[in-house]
């Protein structure tokens, strides 16, 4: 069963203002996190559960990607 991913575009946004703003990052940089995290929260919709329990939240868990994590 599937289940149905929403991505937050402000959250993304800010994420990739950050990166491209950045002296180590840039435009190019940006747009490659960005994708690479758009994969991976959308890979949630076949794989919810891979993601490990976030302690003293019940119920929420997280992924991480280079230096973000993803809360679901």
């Amino acid at each position: 069963m599937d289940y149905r991913v929403i991505i937050s575009k402000l959250a993304l946004g800010a994420i990739a203002r950050f990166i491209a703003q950045n002296p180590h990052g840039g435009p190019v940089i940006a747009l490659k996190i960005g994708e690479e995290l758009i994969a991976l929260s959308e890979s949630l919709a076949t794989l919810p559960y891979r993601g490990t329990m976030v302690r003293r939240r019940p119920g929420l868990r997280k992924l991480s990607h280079r230096y973000y994590l993803i809360f679901y």
